[in-house]
């Protein structure tokens, strides 16, 4: 009971099971944070030898003017030396509800191939393979189906009014304008028009600190290339740097979207 993480799904760059979870926003460098504090819900787990059943209920409001959210969600998993599955059963308030599963094999002591999916409503499916090569550096690769993005018509509506809204901002940079441009932007949900996609990480770990490189392309000719480093000194002290850059050819997301990167810089000192 309280703001838990479950974590159902195995994806990384897409959660077709994590119905319990913030969705992941990669152009946040800081959602991975959110994503990892989980959400208010109740869980009830029952565990014995390999297998496991975990009942889960949660109710959000996302904002002031939207109704609550109610979802239940049931996992029925099974956990053995170098195979792991998963099979989910979902149900939101006002919608259907859905069927998805994961898996997770360790080919080896340096690989694991996972992969998840999803039958609510339109189907969602992520499979990658994650490679260590020390003790400190390893790389992940995925491909994605995202069957919930926009089909062809609704993208080429969504992005004549975000056209629209975009040159009115240009000419008049006022309040009105660019808050038409923002709600434009939330509806979608960044990324959300392209139905393939490709991931790749790496990542160097290292006692005081870590480095992880990302890129995402997506089928509607977006690219994001973002690139977090942290580091720890003092036992008390850790800085964070994340740098984000999106590209895109005419026509895509990221030619739409009002900026094109960031950069983020944190210093957290422990009490």
């Amino acid at each position: 009971l309280g703001k838990t993480a479950l974590n159902w799904d195995v994806g990384q760059s897409l959660q077709p099971v994590g119905f319990f979870d913030p969705p992941v926003d990669l152009l946040d460098g800081a959602a991975f944070e959110g994503r990892s504090a989980g959400m208010p819900l109740l869980a009830l787990a029952w565990i014995t030898g390999p297998q496991s059943l975990t009942l889960a209920y949660a109710s959000q409001r996302v904002a002031a003017d939207r109704p609550r959210v109610e979802r239940w969600g049931l996992n029925a998993g099974w956990n053995g030396d170098s195979l792991s599955v998963a099979l989910v059963l979902h149900k939101a308030s006002g919608a259907s509800a859905g069927l998805g599963g994961t898996l997770s094999w360790t080919a080896s002591d340096q690989s694991v191939l996972h992969a998840a999916f999803s039958a609510a409503g339109r189907p969602r499916a992520v499979a990658g393979l994650t490679h260590a090569l020390d003790a400190h550096n390893s790389w992940t690769i995925e491909i994605g189906h995202d069957g919930q993005a926009l089909d062809a018509a609704a993208w080429a509506a969504w992005r004549n009014t975000m056209q629209t809204h975009r040159q009115r901002y240009l000419v008049q940079p006022d309040a009105p304008n660019r808050l038409a441009l923002l709600d434009d932007i939330a509806q979608l949900g960044p990324l959300r028009a392209a139905r393939r996609q490709l991931y790749l990480q790496w990542r160097h770990q290292q006692e005081n600190g870590s480095v992880m490189p990302q890129l995402l392309a997506v089928s509607d000719g977006s690219v994001l290339i973002n690139v977090t480093a942290g580091w720890r000194w003092g036992g008390h002290w850790a800085a964070e740097a994340a740098w984000t850059r999106l590209l895109g050819s005419a026509g895509s997301l990221a030619a739409q979207l009002p900026s094109r990167g960031s950069l983020r810089l944190s210093v957290k000192a422990g009490f």
